[in-house]
């Protein structure tokens, strides 16, 4: 995979040890060992070190990442220029899943508070699982959308707690 610039550093992994990694996060619940090894395959392994970036706010981005050890930090620029921390992921947490379906650039930058492995799913690989895997890229797909619903209702509510003070 091509991830731009970036300070992740490939990890070499077989396939069986992504399954085992995944299955053992939140994700494992989710899917069927078949079903998680199918993923596992199409994912790849990465590493960055503590302070590194995963991606920068404004960078083209098509591929997501799963936290799969350490804790990953998210922040935008606000309007006056500042650097405001937005959410942390910790193993199990995603960033990045909207690049698997839009091509806009990322909406904000992750950098890596503590040394971090994430297995990676390109936009590439996803469309790959939709193609040859209906069923499981429907699946995979639905709960991205949750995860992403969830992260609107938590800005949702934030915003309100926000303007009324």
């Amino acid at each position: 995979f091509d991830l731009g610039p970036t300070q992740l550093r490939p990890m070499p992994s077989s396939a069986t040890q992504r399954a085992g990694e995944l299955d053992s996060l939140p994700w494992g619940g989710c899917f069927s060992w078949k079903e998680v090894q199918t993923l596992a395959g199409l994912m790849r392994h990465y590493q960055v070190h503590a302070g590194g970036r995963l991606f920068s706010e404004g960078q083209g981005g098509d591929y997501m990442l799963i936290v799969a050890s350490g804790q990953v930090q998210i922040q935008k620029v606000d309007a006056g220029g500042r650097h405001k921390v937005v959410a942390e992921m910790k193993p199990g947490g995603t960033v990045g899943e909207m690049s698997l379906v839009d091509e806009w650039t990322r909406s904000g930058t992750a950098s890596a508070l503590v040394d971090t492995t994430v297995l990676v799913f390109h936009r590439k690989a996803f469309e790959y699982l939709l193609d040859t895997n209906p069923r499981l890229g429907a699946k995979f797909a639905l709960h991205i959308c949750r995860l992403v619903s969830q992260r609107l209702r938590q800005a949702s509510g934030a915003l309100v707690s926000h303007l009324n003070g």
